[in-house]
């Protein structure tokens, strides 16, 4: 029988075989464990208000006491996550903030090693893997930690380096959202290796066509069409890269109804995983600021894939991908009905289209100078008329620069 313990009153040695909320939406990679780290007990407290405790699979000096807390609080019994409640905003902004200072570090020496990846590929030089996965488990890590806080982080970009930070933050997409699709942690990884690697041929394009203003040329296409082969042949000649990276690196852009390249590959003839990379890599790009393309919001960026994506990869992909996103994405800026404005920082599990907001404006457009946070899922009826949300906001129309400053993870830290 599985008891049901508050998490302050769990301890390591126990057995925790169901959380108050989907594993999914947790910082654990698998379902069911034992506790062995002050660091776990941590991240429990950080992520539920209680949890499920199995005393048979607990160490069995705890045992005796495991049933004895939940008799004693009346809550031995069967798990029913539907019935559980979301830690307060604070609590999670707290967690989120936390984590945030880690996050950004693992992802600033990521892009410097995609930086260095980059330009060794320029030279010749062979690909190492051991480096990939390295960082890959790394940023692996840090999402199963706090993945709020690593998305935040994708919100943040520097005009002059686009291929790099854009390879950083497919893998990170590609991840959550493997995660999401509750695939093994190999099978996790290696979709962050392929996401990481998979703009690596465009080292074969020169820089006056990847930024180039204006429309491009037949040439132009025909260069850039290429890069997938390219990145693969690059990989061939480097050392521990499996078969499976290679094809994600090669198929990023295939399609399921044919229209993709560089093969022109269908349905079934495409890998799982190159589809997956495929769709956070256009995500990522329709939200990006690149030449001749404004970056969209996140929300219209998953609205625009639903409306139009669906024969390239597939409806359910789509709808699965946007659950895993959340309608309002982190990072959305969002107008309420009473005209203020705030930024999507968490997401309520029960009221997926009330999250949580750090308002950044108040309903005259000025600006909140301490950015107070407001769950918009725990407003009192009688005043959430003014707390809905209206639309989101383009980065653009919000001003790119001021998004920038708000975004920056030093700023909330």
């Amino acid at each position: 029988m599985k008891c049901k313990l508050r998490v302050t009153d769990v301890s390591t040695g126990m057995y925790v075989a169901e959380l108050d909320r989907p594993w999914l939406e947790s910082p654990f990679l698998f379902q069911g464990f034992t506790v062995e780290s002050r660091r776990e007990l941590s991240q429990l407290r950080e992520s539920c208000l209680y949890v499920y405790v199995d005393p048979d699979r607990s160490r069995a000096d705890l045992q005796s006491k495991i049933r004895r807390v939940a008799i004693a609080a009346g809550q031995e019994g069967a798990a029913n996550d539907a019935q559980s409640a979301e830690p307060p905003a604070e609590h999670r902004f707290k967690a989120f903030k936390r984590e945030l200072a880690r996050a950004l570090d693992i992802r600033e020496k990521t892009r410097q090693y995609v930086d260095v990846l980059l330009d060794d590929a320029r030279l010749g030089k062979h690909v190492s893997m051991q480096g990939v996965r390295t960082v890959v488990t790394e940023l692996l890590d840090t999402i199963l930690i706090n993945p709020a806080a690593t998305l935040w982080l994708i919100q943040l970009r520097d005009k002059d380096e686009h291929t790099a930070i854009h390879s950083v933050n497919t893998s990170v997409l590609a991840m959550i959202f493997a995660r999401h699709e509750g695939l093994s942690r190999e099978q996790i990884e290696i979709a962050g290796m392929g996401a990481l690697l998979h703009d690596i041929g465009k080292v074969r394009i020169p820089k006056s066509v990847l930024m180039k203003e204006g429309p491009l040329n037949r040439e132009d296409w025909d260069l850039v069409r290429a890069h997938p082969d390219q990145g693969y042949r690059l990989l061939r000649q480097s050392e521990g890269v499996s078969e499976q990276v290679r094809t994600i690196v090669q198929q990023h852009h295939e399609r399921l109804d044919g229209s993709g390249y560089p093969q022109r590959l269908m349905d079934k003839q495409i890998d799982p995983l190159a589809l997956l990379v495929g769709l956070v890599d256009a995500y990522d790009a329709m939200t990006g600021d690149w030449p001749n393309s404004p970056p969209m919001s996140p929300h219209k960026a998953l609205a625009q894939l639903r409306r139009d994506a669906g024969p390239q990869f597939g409806v359910e992909r789509i709808e699965r991908f946007i659950r895993c996103m959340g309608v309002y994405p982190i990072g959305t800026v969002v107008s309420l009905t009473s005209g203020a404005k705030g930024i999507v920082v968490s997401h309520n599990r029960s009221s997926r289209l009330k999250p949580v907001l750090m308002m950044v404006e108040d309903p005259r457009g000025s600006a909140y100078r301490k950015r107070p946070l407001v769950d918009l899922a725990a407003r009192r009826p009688e005043s959430t008329a003014d707390w809905q949300i209206q639309q989101a906001v383009d980065p653009v129309e919000f001003g790119d620069e001021r998004l920038r400053s708000i975004t920056a993870a030093e700023s909330l830290l």
